[in-house]
């Protein structure tokens, strides 16, 4: 009898610890999801900005937060460079805002090898804020 108690105790512990690694596998596995999202989103930006050169050679991606112009639809048509780039960073946070929560991010202006930094900072596990940054060269 005290045998099969102790056989029993010995498989709950193990089922116990089995179960905490797969909790702790679960959470791992979110915040690589989360920062995968939020590298595609830098990718996302540093593409917005190979596709408007005119708006990266006059320095107007660095920290925009202009609203769009409501003419410009981001087609090209109609469209000055700074509302192209208004549009880029509206659309562009607010896709970051519904993929991350809370998420937000900015443009640096370049370094001396002409890099930009591309930040995006959003609310991870636990309450705690996450970053990505990434520097490209557009």
């Amino acid at each position: 009898m005290i045998e099969v108690l102790v056989a029993m105790v010995v498989m709950v512990v193990g089922l116990l610890g089995t179960a905490g690694m797969q909790v702790s596998s679960m959470r791992s596995h979110h915040d690589a999801y989360e920062r995968t999202i939020a590298l595609h989103q830098v990718s996302d930006m540093a593409d917005r900005m190979r596709a408007n050169m005119p708006g990266v050679t006059a320095g107007l991606y660095q920290n925009n937060n202009n609203p769009p112009n409501q003419v410009c639809t981001g087609m090209g048509v109609n469209c000055t460079v700074q509302q192209i780039v208004d549009y880029d960073f509206f659309n562009w946070n607010r896709d970051n805002a519904r993929l991350l929560p809370n998420a937000a991010g900015t443009v640096g202006a370049p370094d001396a090898n002409g890099l930009f930094a591309i930040t995006l900072t959003w609310t991870g596990r636990g309450g705690n804020p996450d970053t990505v940054a990434v520097s490209v060269r557009p």
